[in-house]
C-alpha cells in the first residue's frame, strides 16, 4: 500500500517536472522574441 503511495507520488513529481521545464522553455522562448 505505502510502496504503491510512493510510486504514484514519484509520477506525480515527474509530471510537474516534466510542465515546469515546459513552462521554463517557453518563458524562454517568449523572452527571446522581446529582445
Amino acid at each position: 500500500m505505502v510502496h504503491n503511495q510512493t510510486e504514484l507520488i514519484n509520477k506525480q513529481n515527474d509530471a510537474i517536472k516534466e510542465l515546469t521545464n515546459r513552462w521554463d522553455q517557453q518563458q524562454e522562448d517568449i523572452n527571446k522574441s522581446l529582445q
